[in-house]
């Protein structure tokens, strides 16, 4: 039995189409497309800022926020549809406000009372990930959360080693969780030094006082 789970966040745990509606509303007719534009441009902005010039240790030599590269993804949506940005600032905002996937508070419930803990590892921003999760009443149930801003393209086998170090469990009893990949983790990268890259992601901080990990 794994010891720990560690969760994606943004289209894992959050469902980034839960803004629709809001577009739907805002531009009639439009709603679907913009979502899914705004979400495969975001995908394709990340990816490209993330394998830019990387450094092994640092990421990124272009690193950008990852609320930044949400709100150009929006902006390159909008301008591609022929729409103006009226609605852009309320968009944003919907972005904070996430809904959770139906299953996402069970599961998460499920493995806090079997005594297995929980984290997320997220490329949201620090400062904005705990919110996003708090509103969606899934803060509570996370151990830790760690955030890397938009630095690396993806979770390595050295982030999970860091999170385990970091954590207290051995290795190989890590379970990663994402929309994009499901997996169980492995030794660290051959020649990876354990304390540099991986530790450098950032511990996100909760917005209340409510939120106390054991």
């Amino acid at each position: 039995m794994p010891k720990l789970v560690v969760f994606d966040a943004y289209g894992t745990l959050l469902d980034v189409f839960s803004v629709t509606t809001l577009a739907e509303t805002a531009y009639p007719g439009q709603g679907q497309a913009i979502a899914a534009g705004w979400r495969d441009k975001q995908i394709e902005y990340s990816r490209l800022v993330a394998l830019s010039d990387p450094d092994p240790i640092h990421g990124s030599r272009h690193y950008m926020p990852f609320s930044e590269i949400t709100a150009a993804a929006l902006r390159y949506t909008l301008d591609r549809l022929q729409l103006d940005h009226h609605a852009l600032p309320r968009l944003l905002e919907a972005y904070l406000r996430l809904k959770p996937f139906p299953d996402a508070k069970p599961v998460l419930a499920r493995l806090n009372a079997v005594g297995i803990r929980t984290a997320v590892l997220s490329n949201g921003d620090p400062t904005t990930l705990a919110k996003v999760l708090e509103h969606a009443e899934l803060l509570p149930h996370f151990d830790r959360l760690w955030a890397g801003g938009t630095s690396f393209p993806r979770a390595t086998d050295a982030d999970h080693l860091c999170l385990e170090q970091r954590m207290g469990h051995p290795r190989g009893r890590l379970v990663w969780l994402s929309n994009l990949l499901a997996q169980s983790s492995r030794p660290a990268t051959r020649g990876h030094r354990p304390g540099t890259r991986p530790c450098g992601w950032q511990p996100a901080r909760a917005p209340s006082d409510s939120w106390n990990p054991p």
